[in-house]
């Protein structure tokens, strides 16, 4: 839980920036994922809701509705597909949290990098239930 004062317009505008760091690193380790296994990413999109122009979702979809777009027939191979590219795409959101605090060395980067990383995972998994935290809800 945020320390802010949900009424402190200060505190919203830097929470509404966390959002935005957080939702670009998405974007571009979401492009990332496309380029290098296109199923996976459209699986995760789905799954999660995940708004990009690969993959035209609104709301998170299931298994079976996952499965049919990518033309399997099966909905724990779907399943699969949703988890290998998870845990593919929170190493490339990691990559991603690296890439910003890169300037930073020795110990003042790993702090950085963890409290970067701690705030992009709290801001998906706010936004994107089940992304950083296993949900086996489906």
């Amino acid at each position: 839980e945020s320390i802010a004062d949900h009424r402190d317009p200060i505190g919203d505008i830097g929470r509404a920036d966390d959002q935005a760091f957080a939702l670009s690193l998405l974007e571009r380790a979401m492009e990332r994922l496309h380029r290098e296994e296109p199923q996976e990413a459209v699986a995760v999109a789905m799954r999660f809701g995940i708004r990009c122009p690969f993959a035209s979702v609104t709301t998170p979809a299931r298994s079976p509705a996952i499965a049919a777009a990518l033309g399997i027939s099966s909905a724990s191979t779907a399943r699969n597909r949703v988890r290998d590219g998870v845990d593919r795409l929170r190493s490339m959101l990691r990559f991603e949290i690296g890439e910003t605090v890169h300037a930073s060395d020795g110990a003042e980067f790993e702090a950085t990098f963890l409290a970067e990383r701690d705030l992009v995972e709290d801001c998906l998994e706010e936004r994107f239930p089940g992304l950083w935290t296993p949900n086996d809800d489906d």
